[in-house]
């Protein structure tokens, strides 16, 4: 219910207001400031509701949102990252806390064990992605030690590519976003969906790129990597937040509430700020 511009919970806070400054109980209140609250509270209760609904098969979810241990694993699967040289950025997200930021030169994250078991070739990577311009600017990749497989950023024509290969690191090929772009120094999300011999590529939300490939994909098991190749090659450069890796290919709508999840977030950042 809405009236004039006014949602019904909007209303309430103001009429509570008035009734407030009607009483002559307190002479200064911000009735922006209660209403951005009431707004805050709102987008609180909706961001919770989506995590439970998506969380039930995340094999990983790294928010970044406490100081003292930015790499924690929120999903209760325990997959915990050691986070080296980059730095907690407060406030990225209001009342969620905050988001890494890489310099692109020496700063990574390391999931150590116990290793994030995803099906063979059927799994999702999802992220909201802050990029610098960087060229070759890795995101996430399984394995430290290097595997041929990985998500990076191309700042040169702001895409989005993973590299994928077959198992043994066999037949290597690239595939990238080909209709959204990726702006620089600006939020995005991407979802990255692996099912069996397809591969989708979601840009905010929505279906940018289908692969079908003809070669079985490797899945993406041990150890993993953020920002940086396990051999010092890509690093990233930029903001990252809100990485999630589950252990199924989700459909269009789960990548859309991924999505609409952060953007939330962001828009309470936005109103709690101003």
């Amino acid at each position: 219910m809405s009236l004039k511009g006014f949602t019904l919970i909007e209303l309430l806070v103001v009429i509570a207001v008035v009734g407030v400054l009607a009483g002559g109980g307190i002479v200064l209140i911000d009735p922006v400031g209660q209403l951005n609250k009431a707004k805050l509270a709102k987008g609180k209760s909706f961001h919770g509701q989506l995590t439970r609904t998506l969380g039930f098969n995340a094999a990983g979810t790294w928010t970044f949102n406490d100081a003292s241990s930015p790499g924690f694993d929120t999903s209760g699967s325990n997959n915990h990252g050691t986070v080296t040289g980059a730095t907690y950025v407060p406030n990225c997200d209001a009342g969620f806390g905050g988001c890494l930021s890489f310099d692109g030169v020496n700063d990574w994250v390391d999931i150590a064990q116990p290793a994030i078991q995803t099906s063979p070739n059927v799994f999702t990577v999802s992220a909201f992605i802050n990029p610098g311009n960087q060229a070759g600017s890795l995101i996430i990749t399984p394995n430290s030690a290097g595997i041929d497989q990985w998500i990076q950023y191309d700042a040169t024509n702001k895409r989005l590519i993973v590299t994928i290969a077959e198992a043994g690191d066999l037949n290597i090929r690239a595939r990238t976003s080909t209709n959204s772009s990726v702006p620089l120094n600006t939020w995005t999300h991407w979802g990255v969906s692996i099912n069996n011999l397809t591969v989708k590529i979601y840009i905010n939300g929505t279906l940018d790129s289908t692969y079908n490939e003809s070669i079985p994909i490797a899945g993406w098991a041990g150890n993993w990597r953020i920002g940086q190749r396990g051999n010092s090659t890509f690093w990233y450069l930029g903001q990252l937040d809100d990485i999630q890796v589950f252990g199924q290919a989700l459909s269009a709508a789960q990548i859309q509430k991924l999505y609409t999840q952060g953007i939330v977030k962001r828009y309470l950042t936005l109103t709690k700020n101003n």
